[in-house]
């Protein structure tokens, strides 16, 4: 069924491939558009089992946010996973490319905050992936968490922790994997900023697109707030749609976290 979806796993339906792993646009019988990841590296068979296993609970998802798991394919050694087609491309291309204002980037963190929720309520042994360069923005405009693995599980600091560090991505339109030490070193990087000029890690097209200071302090604050292990646990990630609702109001002039707003002229970049 797969190969024929594929048209024989042809080059045509190859539309990425991550070393050991291709990912192709297929058609089903009844029409149907999928994403088919097939993995080509040899597997134990208890790795073997263990994909099954995960399969088993990632089609069972269902939600707005988290890409649909259709199916799977395990066959004599032969792997294969069948997701929703639901078109786009991943946030950091979405960034890079089409340079999206504040409230768009706001929509984007939103809707990965709904699908980060529905899966601690209803699958906390559902662990996940939140970065720029695996959630995929749909053609619908709707953000898809795609990496799940079951079995890690989440909790609400880690969770926590996670959106913090997806918000400076959105902002800063940076990556973890740009800096020595990863998200540590990239968290570090953001905080030794925030007090001295904070311009200097927002995203110059963002700047361009119309960003105040006082949003793009709002939002670095509640990221930093996510990160800082003295306070992520000290809070829940229920409470995280409230937080951004108060970011994502321009004429905010509430407390956020007990400091007061401040009105600054945008400082030259140092």
């Amino acid at each position: 069924m797969l190969k024929a979806a594929t048209s024989g796993y042809s080059k045509e339906n190859l539309v990425g491939k991550i070393g050991k792993l291709e990912i192709y646009m297929g058609t089903l019988r009844d029409g149907t558009e999928v994403r088919i990841e097939v993995y080509r590296e040899k597997t134990s068979s208890e790795e073997y089992k263990k994909f099954v296993e995960e399969c088993r609970v990632l089609v069972q998802l269902r939600h707005t946010n988290l890409v649909q798991i259709l199916g799977w394919c395990a066959h004599r050694g032969f792997r294969a996973l069948i997701t929703e087609w639901r078109g786009g491309e991943t946030i950091d291309m979405w960034l890079s490319s089409s340079s999206p204002p504040w409230k768009k980037r706001l929509k984007v963190l939103k809707g990965v905050l709904q699908g980060m929720l529905n899966l601690q309520e209803q699958w906390p042994e559902v662990g996940f992936d939140v970065n720029t360069n695996n959630v995929l923005l749909a053609e619908d405009g709707e953000p898809l968490i795609t990496k799940f693995r079951v079995g890690e599980g989440n909790s609400n600091g880690t969770n926590i922790y996670k959106f913090g560090v997806f918000l400076f991505e959105m902002v800063t339109s940076k990556q973890t994997k740009g800096f020595k030490r990863g998200k540590v070193g990239f968290v570090e990087w953001v905080r030794s900023h925030y007090h001295e000029n904070i311009w200097i890690v927002i995203d110059d097209r963002l700047k361009k697109a119309g960003v105040t200071y006082e949003e793009a302090k709002h939002g670095i604050r509640l990221g930093l707030m996510c990160t800082d292990p003295s306070t992520e646990q000290h809070f829940s990630l229920f409470q995280m749609p409230e937080m951004i609702n108060l970011v994502s109001s321009s004429s905010n002039k509430r407390k956020l976290h007990g400091e007061r707003t401040e009105h600054r002229k945008t400082p030259a970049r140092s």
